[in-house]
């Protein structure tokens, strides 16, 4: 049964938000993690790749183990020195190739995979989104300028995503995320990206449960990793999940842990290197208020522990950058060629 207009015209509202907000988009993905084709010859060292299971063998053992060792860098896979595919490429043409490289263990042909087979989901969501509120348009009268030019955004996202993505199925878009969690496990500088943008579709959680709580297990320490850095989009999104008490999440991670100290430390942070996001910090003054002396005290000490004082302040313009770098959608080899860690 088709759904009301006005649910449909208001869930298109609540969308094209989103994206203005995170740059991000759902995913159209569907079916069981599978590929009946290719070889599925597995090694010790890969499980991943090779794995049916939505969640791999690796990781269904790894159930058990705190978040701190799942933080931990994975062991030292083989370096491989084949050349990533340019921009451009059409993704089918190199699938196989490339399926069969990541089953051998070559961490940069899964990232490549994964990211190219989440930006073309994401194409594909884009234009179905398109399509249906075309055919919500039809059945009006006169349909309004919001809902006409929702309809060209979506177009528009769409288009700049799918360059390379004739051929793929719904099959090659649902083994994205084990790509992805393939080659950042092995290249700790991707870990980021994968939590912030990771392959999965939030109206699927039902069938993708395994991932999501694959997913969880990582997103925490993986951030927390990247925010001892002194990353800008790390710092923002750990502020925000401690702080940002609101029942609706729409933005990765998906969920908040309510913590008034991890709150101010990583606001705290964000100040030290110049960065000001008033949408992660709208209640810090009363979640430090609500510190006790010694936890304020606590707070400060971590503080000062975490600073990297040799790093620069940032610029507004430079946070901008970098939160667009954190979310970059494209699958470039040169993010793909970080070196293992």
């Amino acid at each position: 049964m088709r759904k009301p207009v006005t649910d449909k015209l208001a869930w298109s509202v609540a969308f094209v938000a989103l994206l203005a907000l995170a740059a991000l988009a759902g995913y159209a993905h569907r079916g069981e993690l599978s590929r009946t084709n290719p070889s599925t010859r597995g090694t010790d060292d890969n499980p991943v790749a090779v794995s049916k299971n939505p969640m791999p063998t690796a990781d269904i053992e790894a159930t058990s183990r705190s978040d701190a060792a799942l933080a931990a860098p994975s062991p030292q896979e083989p370096f491989f020195v084949d050349p990533l595919p340019p921009p451009g490429t059409v993704i089918a043409d190199v699938f196989d190739a490339l399926y069969e490289r990541a089953q051998r263990g070559d961490a940069r042909a899964a990232c490549w995979l994964g990211r190219s087979l989440k930006r073309c989901a994401k194409a594909k969501a884009q234009m179905e989104s398109a399509t249906e509120l075309i055919d919500i348009s039809a059945k009006m009268n006169e349909p309004n300028d919001s809902l006409v030019k929702n309809i060209a955004r979506f177009e528009q996202f769409g288009h700049a995503l799918d360059a390379g993505c004739s051929g793929l199925g719904d099959e090659q878009f649902d083994m994205a995320f084990a790509f992805e969690m393939q080659a950042a496990r092995a290249i700790p500088m991707l870990r980021l990206h994968t939590v912030l943008d990771p392959g999965l579709d939030p109206r699927m959680f039902i069938r993708d449960l395994e991932h999501w709580t694959e997913y969880k297990r990582v997103a925490l320490p993986w951030l927390e990793q990247a925010a001892a850095n002194g990353e800008p989009a790390a710092l923002i999104t750990l502020a925000r999940i401690f702080g940002d008490h609101r029942r609706v999440v729409r933005l990765y991670p998906p969920f908040r842990i309510r913590d008034d100290a991890k709150f101010v430390l990583y606001s705290d942070l964000m100040a030290r290197y110049g960065i000001r996001f008033d949408a992660a910090q709208h209640d810090l003054d009363a979640a430090r208020a609500r510190l006790t002396t010694d936890a304020q005290a606590e707070v400060l000490e971590q503080t000062d522990a975490l600073y990297l004082p040799e790093r620069e302040k940032l610029s507004t313009e430079q946070v901008q950058e970098k939160l667009r770098e954190s979310l970059d959608v494209r699958a470039d080899p040169a993010q793909c060629d970080a070196p293992a860690g």
